[in-house]
């Protein structure tokens, strides 16, 4: 009965840690998800301010940087760049979601090589018929040469 009580005692002594170990990181998460709203609002408003890009460019020697305010591709960069990584989340998590993009492009790349086998052969089949058809044809006129002299 004694040892019961203790393993109890030791049990809520441990869950007690465990709770507050759970509500200090929980703390912890919400204060770097606060510092790191508060960072991309700054970023973005560095953004906003400095909306131009500079290229070096070099002229007689001499290094020129050249501005350009290209947003747009800026923009659709940026928006291929997230969605590449929220694909990669995505497929990270869901594994049969990972399998089906991977059976997916191998029967991408074998339909491919498919497409590939057959023009290759339709190729050869058209160089046949044609230097079928201009022996042929050298052969009609070959054989007019020479009843024309005939």
């Amino acid at each position: 009965d004694e040892e019961l009580e203790g393993k109890i005692k030791s049990l809520t002594e441990v869950l007690i840690t465990k709770q507050t170990e759970v509500e200090r990181l929980n703390s912890e998460r919400s204060s770097l998800v606060m510092k790191l709203e508060s960072l991309e609002t700054v970023l973005q408003a560095v953004e906003r301010k400095n909306n131009q890009v500079s290229v070096p460019i070099e002229k007689e020697g001499f290094v020129e940087t050249q501005t350009h305010k290209n947003k747009q591709i800026r923009d659709a960069l940026n928006t291929i760049d997230k969605f590449s990584i929220r694909l990669g989340v995505f497929l990270r998590r869901y594994p049969h979601a990972r399998l089906m993009v991977i059976g997916y492009m191998v029967r991408l790349s074998i339909l491919c090589v498919f497409w590939c086998i057959f023009f290759a052969y339709c190729v050869l089949v058209c160089v046949f018929l044609l230097v079928l058809i201009l022996s042929f044809s050298l052969s009609l006129f070959d054989n007019v040469i020479i009843n024309s002299f005939v």
